[in-house]
């Protein structure tokens, strides 16, 4: 759930929630304001500023006031042109509508790099690189998403697997140990086919690896280490999910690509060795064709 949206729970009396529908009004006028001086203009005390920071589980108002400032900056400042959900009309002309699709594309991109942050990524490629099996929890179109992955990851030598069947789901995590990493990727952090594998995994004690979106949810609170996905679409009232699918690949590349980096020169050695020896394609156009000797 985001911040912006737990603001909005009846858990507040009249004059916190006076205090709240400043905060939500002003968002990022507030940037600069101390906390004496949105009392002054709302009226009331500063302590109730504390309160409501307390009541959402904030330690005081600086730490609330950050991490408020930082989401209602995201969701001012991405996607101003294009609805993720609805990104073309009925009446939208194919050359239109590959434009609004394209326009959606880089915006995901975009969106998706805003919600890096360097010390978790470092973390999350840190985890693939050093785990001696990672297993990939996800279901339904991720398992394809996840396939390119494991496949790219498989070629420079990774021990990775997808568990793709639920019914195999908790025999999986059962049998995993403190050796295995369990990346989990889901849009709703909430999955339930995911959400009952935790207490089992960490009973394990295996490190926990996850895609998921920028709100708090049971996925994230569970992980180790947590990336988060271009959080636009609706779960079900939307076109298709082309926002949310071009973030997971992204980040999937991006992790990839880290990974990959740590052993650059041997990895690229391995991968062109292997696919000379593999591939038999050619080219008549000199922008694909490659030098190839003999093996």
């Amino acid at each position: 759930m985001l911040l912006t949206e737990k603001l909005k729970q009846p858990i507040f009396s009249t004059t916190e929630r006076l205090v709240i529908d400043y905060l939500l009004e002003q968002r990022l006028a507030i940037a600069n304001k101390t906390i004496k001086e949105i009392s002054n203009e709302t009226f009331i005390s500063p302590s109730i500023l504390i309160r409501i920071s307390n009541k959402l589980g904030y330690r005081g108002w600086t730490a609330f006031k950050k991490e408020f400032l930082e989401e209602v900056n995201y969701l001012d400042t991405h996607f101003n042109n294009i609805d993720a959900n609805f990104p073309f009309t009925a009446k939208d002309s194919c050359m239109k509508i590959a434009n609004k699709v394209g326009t959606l594309v880089q915006e995901t991109v975009t969106d998706t790099l805003h919600l890096l942050h360097h010390d978790d990524l470092s973390q999350a490629i840190r985890l693939l690189d050093e785990s001696p099996q990672i297993k990939i929890f996800t279901s339904n179109i991720n398992i394809y998403l996840a396939q390119d992955f494991a496949h790219k990851m498989t070629r420079i030598k990774k021990n990775i697997s997808i568990v793709s069947l639920d019914g195999e789901k908790v025999f999986e995590a059962a049998n995993a140990n403190e050796n295995v990493l369990a990346f989990l990727i889901s849009y709703s952090g909430e999955n339930s086919s995911i959400t009952h594998l935790l207490p089992i995994l960490k009973k394990n004690k295996v490190q926990i690896l996850s895609l998921t979106n920028m709100g708090e949810n049971t996925i994230a609170n569970a992980s180790n280490c947590s990336l988060k996905i271009s959080t636009r679409e609706k779960l079900y009232s939307k076109v298709s999910g082309f926002s949310s699918h071009h973030s997971i690949c992204l980040i999937l590349d991006i992790l990839y690509s880290g990974v990959f980096s740590l052993n650059y020169q041997t990895n690229l050695d391995h991968n062109i060795l292997i696919s000379k020896m593999n591939d038999p394609r050619c080219s008549k156009l000199e922008t694909l064709k490659e030098e190839r000797s003999d093996m």
